[in-house]
Protein backbone atom coordinates (compact mmCIF):
# COMPACT_ATOMS: atom_id res chain seq x y z
CA UNK A 1 0.00 0.00 0.00
CA UNK A 2 2.51 2.50 0.85
CA UNK A 3 4.56 1.40 -2.70
CA UNK A 4 0.96 2.17 -4.49
CA UNK A 5 1.32 5.65 -2.43
CA UNK A 6 4.96 6.66 -3.09
CA UNK A 7 4.14 5.94 -6.87
CA UNK A 8 1.40 8.18 -7.05
CA UNK A 9 3.15 10.64 -5.47
CA UNK A 10 5.64 10.36 -7.94
CA UNK A 11 3.89 10.11 -11.04
CA UNK A 12 1.83 13.49 -9.48
CA UNK A 13 5.41 15.17 -9.34
CA UNK A 14 6.53 14.68 -13.09
CA UNK A 15 5.82 16.94 -15.43
CA UNK A 16 2.57 15.85 -17.99
CA UNK A 17 5.24 15.11 -20.55
CA UNK A 18 6.53 16.23 -24.04
CA UNK A 19 3.12 18.25 -24.79
CA UNK A 20 3.35 20.41 -21.46
CA UNK A 21 7.06 21.14 -22.22
CA UNK A 22 6.31 22.47 -25.77
CA UNK A 23 3.63 24.47 -24.24
CA UNK A 24 5.24 26.23 -21.65
CA UNK A 25 8.80 27.08 -23.89
CA UNK A 26 6.17 28.81 -26.42
CA UNK A 27 5.03 31.08 -24.13
CA UNK A 28 6.98 34.00 -23.41
CA UNK A 29 8.75 34.23 -19.78
CA UNK A 30 6.82 36.97 -17.25
CA UNK A 31 8.84 40.35 -16.71
CA UNK A 32 8.34 43.62 -15.73
CA UNK A 33 8.71 47.06 -16.79
CA UNK A 34 10.97 49.17 -14.15
CA UNK A 35 11.07 52.75 -13.14
CA UNK A 36 7.09 53.36 -14.14
CA UNK A 37 7.26 55.99 -11.56
CA UNK A 38 10.05 57.72 -13.26
CA UNK A 39 8.99 58.02 -16.63
CA UNK A 40 9.32 54.32 -17.03
CA UNK A 41 6.43 54.24 -19.72
CA UNK A 42 6.56 56.02 -23.14
CA UNK A 43 3.02 55.17 -24.69
CA UNK A 44 0.26 52.44 -24.53
CA UNK A 45 -2.26 51.07 -27.14
CA UNK A 46 -5.18 48.82 -26.76
CA UNK A 47 -5.87 45.94 -27.95
CA UNK A 48 -9.05 45.00 -26.45
CA UNK A 49 -10.57 44.81 -23.48
CA UNK A 50 -8.42 42.52 -22.07
CA UNK A 51 -4.70 43.02 -23.77
CA UNK A 52 -2.99 46.35 -23.68
CA UNK A 53 0.48 47.23 -25.47
CA UNK A 54 2.48 48.91 -23.28
CA UNK A 55 6.11 51.11 -24.71
CA UNK A 56 8.50 51.04 -21.81
CA UNK A 57 11.17 54.08 -21.70
CA UNK A 58 13.73 51.98 -23.79
CA UNK A 59 11.57 51.99 -26.67
CA UNK A 60 10.43 48.04 -25.99
CA UNK A 61 7.24 46.69 -26.02
CA UNK A 62 5.14 44.33 -24.15
CA UNK A 63 1.93 42.91 -23.46
CA UNK A 64 -0.17 43.19 -20.28
CA UNK A 65 -3.19 40.27 -20.10
CA UNK A 66 -5.79 41.74 -17.44
CA UNK A 67 -7.77 38.91 -15.45
CA UNK A 68 -11.34 39.77 -16.74
CA UNK A 69 -12.93 41.65 -19.05
CA UNK A 70 -11.74 45.39 -18.05
CA UNK A 71 -14.99 47.37 -19.44
CA UNK A 72 -13.65 51.14 -19.52
CA UNK A 73 -10.40 50.05 -21.04
CA UNK A 74 -11.37 50.24 -24.38
CA UNK A 75 -12.13 53.78 -24.26
CA UNK A 76 -10.42 55.27 -21.50
CA UNK A 77 -8.10 58.40 -22.69
CA UNK A 78 -6.03 57.84 -19.86
CA UNK A 79 -4.31 55.23 -17.62
CA UNK A 80 -3.01 55.04 -14.48
CA UNK A 81 -0.42 51.67 -13.58
CA UNK A 82 -0.37 50.91 -9.88
CA UNK A 83 2.69 48.91 -9.09
CA UNK A 84 2.38 48.67 -5.17
CA UNK A 85 4.91 49.18 -3.19
CA UNK A 86 7.35 48.44 -6.40
CA UNK A 87 8.18 50.85 -9.01
CA UNK A 88 8.19 47.97 -11.51
CA UNK A 89 4.92 47.23 -13.39
CA UNK A 90 4.61 43.48 -13.28
CA UNK A 91 1.71 40.68 -12.54
CA UNK A 92 1.05 42.12 -9.58
CA UNK A 93 0.44 45.49 -10.67
CA UNK A 94 -2.94 46.98 -11.09
CA UNK A 95 -3.84 49.23 -14.60
CA UNK A 96 -6.53 52.02 -13.82
CA UNK A 97 -8.87 52.75 -16.75
CA UNK A 98 -11.27 55.89 -16.47
CA UNK A 99 -11.93 54.75 -12.60
CA UNK A 100 -12.10 51.18 -13.21
CA UNK A 101 -9.42 48.65 -11.27
CA UNK A 102 -8.12 45.74 -13.64
CA UNK A 103 -5.71 43.39 -11.74
CA UNK A 104 -2.92 42.33 -14.32
CA UNK A 105 -2.47 38.68 -15.40
CA UNK A 106 0.38 38.75 -17.06
CA UNK A 107 3.33 40.82 -18.44
CA UNK A 108 5.18 39.60 -21.57
CA UNK A 109 7.91 41.09 -23.93
CA UNK A 110 6.15 41.52 -27.16
CA UNK A 111 6.34 43.54 -30.64
CA UNK A 112 4.75 46.69 -30.99
CA UNK A 113 1.06 46.34 -31.11
CA UNK A 114 -0.80 45.39 -34.51
CA UNK A 115 -1.89 47.81 -36.74
CA UNK A 116 -5.87 48.10 -36.61
CA UNK A 117 -7.78 49.10 -39.64
CA UNK A 118 -9.60 52.21 -39.86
Amino acid sequence: MRRAFALMLLAAALPAGPLAAKQAASEPPETSIPFVAHHGILDWKVADRTTLYIQSRDHKWYRATVFSDCRNLSFATKIGFDTGAYDAFDRTSTIIAEGQRCPVESVVASGPPPKTAK
